[in-house]
């Protein structure tokens, strides 16, 4: 049934305006896509399928890429915290101490 209630044919005949106007009516539907010129409805179908698809293989994917991203952070993290007093990370980012003199004995 249209928003603009029941059209049959007569009632299109009769008042061609309720039609159009029943016909132009904005409506709220979530199975609504735009046309594309060449996909008849069940093209349209198929490639809305087709996209949620993926969708749905694709999200696992990026979990494991933003976890792994986070782990390797974590692992850097814990280096910088428990690095020695020789270990590189130290001597990387260490002051420079000042030259000493030569060493007498």
């Amino acid at each position: 049934m249209f928003p603009a209630g029941p059209l049959d044919e007569q009632a299109i005949r009769l008042r061609p305006d309720v039609a159009r106007g029943a016909l132009m009516e904005t409506r709220h539907c979530r199975e609504w896509c735009e046309y594309n010129p060449g996909h008849d409805p069940k093209g349209h179908l198929m490639e809305r399928r087709l996209c949620m698809l993926e969708k749905r293989q694709n999200t696992p994917a990026v979990v494991a890429i933003v976890a792994a991203i986070a782990f390797g952070g974590a692992q850097v993290l814990a280096s910088i915290v428990t690095a020695g007093p020789d270990s590189w990370i130290r001597v990387l980012f260490a002051k420079p101490r000042p030259p000493q003199g030569p060493i007498s004995e």
